[in-house]
């Protein structure tokens, strides 16, 4: 039995909870918000906390969703307390990832971080790569949609996918829209003449980050390396 530590406990990690709560290896020990009372009402009687020390005490592992602030400072204090942690938050800058896994190099323990959890996504960069290789001429431009209160543009999945593609915004557009309830779409247009190619990943529902997002904490709650993983490697397990 894995004991979890939610840490934010916006939409996905309220999703994260519903699905846990199906799940016989896991169990929710605590969650750390600056929110407690709302929180507490939905919590089901999981321990509510606004002090890191206290709600990771409890934990085998802590999930991380919630702002770039927050996560810089909690996923790093998580590390220094040894709790493995899974880093789902987005927008982090080159710095903070260096300085929370300096946090769990030296500490010993381990995490997970991925701007997307979903396997259908990890497959969707394979296929972007394997496309690029064989339609170096073509044009190339992504596009990517989320909900209007997503605060950061563009998405950490768009980022990563330019990443392994070993391109940079100022080489490919990325055209970002905020609009509705959109959970998650990416689409790359590769453009040649008199023909083009579309790749599309749609997340229908946060339901599949969730399940990535337990299936990483499963994986290294009992992790002591001093590395900080990317998502693909649980996926190579």
């Amino acid at each position: 039995m894995v004991k979890i530590c939610l840490s934010g406990f916006g939409r996905m990690n309220r999703e994260v909870f519903a699905l846990g709560r199906e799940d016989r290896e896991v169990q929710f020990a605590s969650v750390l918000t600056r929110r407690v009372e709302t929180a507490a009402s939905a919590a089901g009687g999981v321990p509510v906390f606004d002090n890191p020390d206290r709600a990771f005490a409890l934990a085998d592992v802590v999930i991380d969703f919630s702002t770039r602030e927050a996560c810089a400072v909690n996923a790093a204090k998580a590390a220094r307390l040894a709790k493995p942690v899974v880093i789902g938050t987005t927008g982090l800058s080159p710095e903070e990832v260096d300085s929370i896994g300096g946090a769990i190099a030296a500490s010993g323990a381990s995490g997970v971080i991925s701007a997307n959890f979903s396997v259908g996504v990890n497959v969707f960069l394979e296929a972007a790569k394997f496309l690029q290789e064989r339609l170096e001429n073509y044009d190339l431009e992504m596009v990517e949609t989320h909900h209007k209160a997503k605060k950061d543009a563009p998405s950490g999945t768009a980022l990563r996918t330019m990443g392994a593609l070993g391109l940079t915004q100022a080489e490919i557009p990325i055209h970002s829209l905020r609009v509705g309830d959109v959970v998650g779409d990416h689409a790359l247009f590769f453009a040649g003449n008199s023909e083009r190619i579309e790749l599309t990943h749609r997340a229908t529902s946060r339901r599949c980050f969730a399940a990535g997002a337990l299936q990483a904490a499963k994986w290294v709650a009992h992790k002591r390396d001093g590395t900080l993983h990317d998502f693909r490697e649980v996926l190579k397990r």
